[in-house]
């Protein structure tokens, strides 16, 4: 049992330790960021400046 836990403790370091892993973790963490900034910054600008609807629109 000792045997397989020094196993998963061996790969856990051998994934950070790899830089094109970090990189890549790294990036899909910045995408997930800005696609949910954007969804944030949408969102509060569609709140706060709601498009005044005219008489025109209606038609």
């Amino acid at each position: 049992m000792d045997q397989t836990l020094l196993q998963k403790d061996i790969w856990h370091d051998e994934l950070w330790e790899n830089p094109w892993d970090l990189a890549g973790v790294i990036v899909i963490g910045l995408f997930i960021a800005t696609v949910l900034f954007f969804i944030l910054f949408a969102i509060t600008f569609g709140l706060l400046f709601p498009v005044d609807s005219t008489e025109g629109d209606q038609q």
